[in-house]
C-alpha cells in the first residue's frame, strides 16, 4: 500500500493498510515507513503501525506513529516508543523513553517535545530527568554532561546554540586550554545557561550561586563522572535509512 500526499511531499508505504476516503485516514503496517521530502533532504520514519488522519474540518493532518519508532535524516535521528506529529503546529511529540541526536548531541528525557520548521528543530522542551550528552571523542570516556528537571534547547540550522535548564540542575563538562585538558568541572545550580559553539560547550551562567568544582584529570573516580541516571545510547542511532528497520 502507498499513500502519497504531493502537498507536504510525503510518501507512507506498508504491506498493509486501510483507508477511509471520507476522512482521508489512513492505516499502515507491515515495514510501514513514511518518507518526507525537503529542500535538500529526506526524512525516513518506521514504526510498528503507522496511521495519518484529518481533523473533522479536514484543515490539518496529523500522524501517528505506534511501537518501535525510528527516524533517519542526515543531520538529526531518533528513536521511541510513540510519536505523534501535526501539521497544524509542525510539532513533534515522542513518548516512553525518546532519544534524539544531533551532530556529537544525545538528547533525552522522560517525554520530549520538538518544534519544526520545514524539517528543521527550532527548539527542543525536554521534562523530567532531561540529559544533553555528547562524547569528548569517539574512544574515551569522558562525556560532556548537562542535567536538568526541564532542559529547553535553542537550535540554529539543527545546531544546538543554547540551552536553558530549568530545576536542579546539574553539569559535568571537560576544561580546555586550546588542545589540553585542564581538568573536569562538576557543578550544581538550580537554573543556568548554556551556550555552544560547534557543538561544545562554550559558556555557562549560573541564575543562582553554584556550587562548582575544577578538578584535576584522573581525580575523581569514574562513577563520579557521571550523573545519576546517566545513560549513554550510541548503538541505537541509526546511521542510514536502512537503520530504522533494526530493532
Amino acid at each position: 500500500m502507498v499513500l502519497a500526499d504531493t502537498a507536504q511531499n510525503i510518501v507512507i508505504k506498508g504491506d498493509k493498510g486501510f483507508y477511509e476516503e471520507d476522512r482521508e485516514k489512513m492505516i499502515v503496517f507491515g515495514n510501514a515507513e513514511l518518507a518526507q521530502l525537503f529542500d535538500k533532504d529526506t526524512l525516513f520514519l518506521h514504526a510498528d503501525t503507522l496511521r495519518a488522519e484529518y481533523d473533522t474540518c479536514k484543515e490539518y493532518r496529523t500522524l501517528y506513529a505506534h511501537y518501535k519508532v525510528k527516524f533517519f535524516k542526515a543531520d538529526m535521528q531518533g528513536k521511541c516508543d510513540s510519536l505523534v506529529f501535526s501539521y497544524l503546529d509542525s510539532i513533534l511529540k515522542m513518548f516512553h523513553k525518546p532519544v534524539l541526536w544531533t551532530d556529537e548531541n544525545q538528547l533525552t528525557a522522560r517525554y520530549i517535545e520538538i518544534k519544526t520548521d520545514k524539517g528543521k528543530i527550532k527548539q527542543l522542551d525536554m521534562y523530567d530527568v532531561a540529559f544533553v550528552i555528547s562524547q569528548e571523542d569517539s574512544v574515551s570516556a569522558m562525556f560532556n554532561q548537562v542535567k536538568g528537571k526541564k532542559i529547553v534547547g535553542h537550535f540554529v540550522d539543527n545546531e544546538l546554540r543554547k540551552i536553558n535548564v530549568y530545576g536542579n540542575g546539574q553539569t559535568i563538562y571537560y576544561a580546555k586550554d586550546g588542545k589540553a585538558y585542564t581538568g573536569v568541572n562538576r557543578a550544581d545550580c538550580s537554573d543556568l545557561v548554556i551556550y555552544t559553539k560547534q557543538n561544545k560547550i562554550d559558556r555557562i551562567t549560573f541564575i543562582t550561586k553554584p556550587a562548582a568544582t575544577l578538578y584535576p584529570l584522573n581525580e575523581l573516580p569514574p562513577k563520579e563522572l557521571q550523573l545519576k541516571d546517566f545513560t549513554w545510547r550510541i548503538a541505537e542511532r541509526p546511521t542510514k535509512r536502512e537503520d530504522i528497520f533494526v530493532p
